[in-house]
């Protein structure tokens, strides 16, 4: 089965000072690994600002996993760093997330 590629969310602020509108914080991750689940440190959406760019998208969602920003993987990374990632690249932000739900790719087998 393939795995598919989350797909890269653009935010673009067209030089308006209008806010990112979304806050990340640190959690858990759990990745599936050839010796079964291991729990890894990961970095997730917290909170979307109502009408702001990032609700305005529809692609971001609460407790979404941050996989890259602008291409650069944000495993390892500290909380710190990747929010100051996302403050140098925020006037063309592409956030690459993990949907919390897997809008479009888990099939559950009853």
């Amino acid at each position: 089965h393939s795995s598919q590629r989350p797909e890269p969310v653009r935010l673009y602020r067209h030089g308006s000072d209008k806010p990112l509108g979304f806050y990340i914080r640190d959690g858990t991750s759990v990745r599936v690994t050839p010796h079964g689940l291991e729990k890894v440190p990961g970095i997730f959406i917290s909170r979307l600002v109502p009408g702001g760019l990032a609700e305005s998208t529809g692609l971001l969602a609460v407790n979404d996993e941050v996989l890259e920003v602008n291409g650069i993987e944000v495993t390892g990374k500290t909380l710190d760093q990747v929010t100051d990632m996302m403050i140098a690249n925020s006037h063309n932000l592409i956030v690459t997330v993990k949907p919390v739900n897997q809008r479009n790719n888990v099939v559950r087998s009853s």
